[in-house]
């Protein structure tokens, strides 16, 4: 294909043409038929792409996210994470907080201070955690859709 017309098909097929472009695109088609096959071409290939990529498949992928048994594996999934990784951590701050208090070649203070920053770091976490989960109970944008 030589056609220097032949450019702006593109451009008709993704509806990007001003009116002067459009009407010369247009009446090149009637006399070329090179660009005729191109241009049902393209028009085929868009048609099949906004199949693939239709809303259908988006509804289908929001009800599944929003059903039941997705939300109820999810939560259970999170509430088993957040127990082991808590169990993880406390039996990691209680080994160290006892060999800690335990070594004798370790001073009063640091002996004392790093058991009461993990003490008001555990306190923090749980006034966080407590803020989150009141937060999420009333917050009035949980309902909103993407």
């Amino acid at each position: 294909m030589g056609c220097e017309e032949g450019v702006l098909i593109s451009g008709l097929v993704d509806g990007e043409l001003d009116q002067a472009q459009l009407a010369q695109a247009k009446a090149h088609l009637e006399q070329c038929a090179d660009c005729r096959a191109l241009y049902q071409d393209l028009l085929s290939q868009q048609e099949t792409m906004q199949m693939l990529f239709a809303r259908e498949n988006d509804q289908r992928l929001d009800d599944f996210e929003h059903g039941v048994y997705a939300r109820l594996e999810r939560r259970i999934g999170w509430v088993l994470l957040s127990i082991a990784a808590t169990l993880l951590l406390a039996a990691g701050c209680i080994a160290l907080v006892r060999d800690l208090i335990f070594n004798p070649e370790l001073s009063l203070l640091v002996r004392i201070s790093v058991p009461v920053g993990l003490v008001g770091l555990a306190v923090l976490g749980v006034s966080a955690l407590r803020q989150r989960l009141t937060t999420l109970k009333h917050d009035p944008y949980r309902e909103i859709e993407r």
